[in-house]
């Protein structure tokens, strides 16, 4: 048998040794909607605004190459819960539109006509700065750690208990776009409050021994299994998303933009001669 119809087999078996029991768990929701209440009339001045910069502490689990048969991911690693490899796959390019959205709402709704976002300062063509008022150069650092405070295997069902938390800080830099000197920086501090949410995420043990010798296990060993893992990440990530765009709505002020149109004809006035 070769090695693609013994890896079939194999697939196939594990399959047959999958839990049918119900998992209990409630799909969690984004709610990324967040609406500033400003509304100053225009002042004819435009702002280009570039692509958030994410960082994150950590970067999502990769996937290794194979290093033999037996090494082929197994139920027991799909399973398990990582709140850093969710985030990546499924949540960070939606959380990046809504804080780009947002801010770029916050930015019109005080009078600035907004364009962008692009990649950076430098896609701007020269010809379009020389029209802007300013840019802004958003950036995010975002820490998501996963602390497992209890996990245990009993009865071929697995249960991994923990808290997930989420903070970080943003940096909003406002540039003259011809030097790119830096006007104004406001740091937002996304610490505090702390944003922390339990889980529970509940899976069948699969082993390669149960692979191999096709060991089947009860399905009424629970009535279901619990598992709130993704949520409790999306509520988390819920609160974060409010509690930054709220801080940076507070900290923008068009007032405190328009008062550096004098620190702008300093430097445009110099760079002409």
């Amino acid at each position: 048998m070769n090695r693609m119809k013994l890896l079939a087999v194999l697939t196939l078996m594990l399959a047959g040794c999958a839990n049918t029991t119900p998992v209990k768990t409630e799909p969690p929701v984004l709610k990324f909607d967040y609406h500033t209440q400003a509304n100053a009339p225009e002042n004819g001045k435009i702002i280009a605004i570039t692509s958030y910069q994410f960082l994150t502490n950590n970067a999502p689990r990769t996937k290794q190459p194979d290093a033999g048969l037996l090494n082929f991911k197994l139920a027991s690693d799909v399973v398990q819960f990582s709140a850093v490899t969710n985030y990546h796959e499924n949540y960070e390019l939606q959380l990046q539109t809504a804080m780009q959205s947002a801010l770029a709402e916050m930015i019109s709704k005080r009078g600035f006509t907004v364009t962008g976002p692009f990649k950076s300062s430098e896609e701007i063509p020269y010809t379009d700065k020389k029209h802007l008022y300013l840019i802004i150069l958003p950036r995010l650092n975002l820490d998501i750690e996963q602390r497992p405070t209890t996990k245990s295997c009993i009865h071929s069902i697995c249960t991994d208990k923990g808290v997930i938390t989420l903070g970080g800080s943003l940096l909003l830099r406002f540039i003259e776009p011809l030097s790119e000197q830096t006007l104004l920086t406001k740091r937002i501090d996304l610490t505090e409050p702390g944003i922390s949410k339990n889980y529970i995420h509940q899976y069948p043990q699969v082993t390669r021994k149960a692979v191999m010798q096709g060991l089947m296990y009860s399905d009424n060993e629970l009535n279901s299994l619990i598992d709130d893992a993704d949520k409790q990440l999306v509520d988390a990530l819920n609160e974060f998303y409010r509690a930054a765009m709220t801080k940076t709505d507070a900290l923008i002020s068009a007032k405190e933009l328009l008062s550096h149109q004098d620190d702008l004809d300093q430097i445009r006035g110099f760079k002409r001669r």
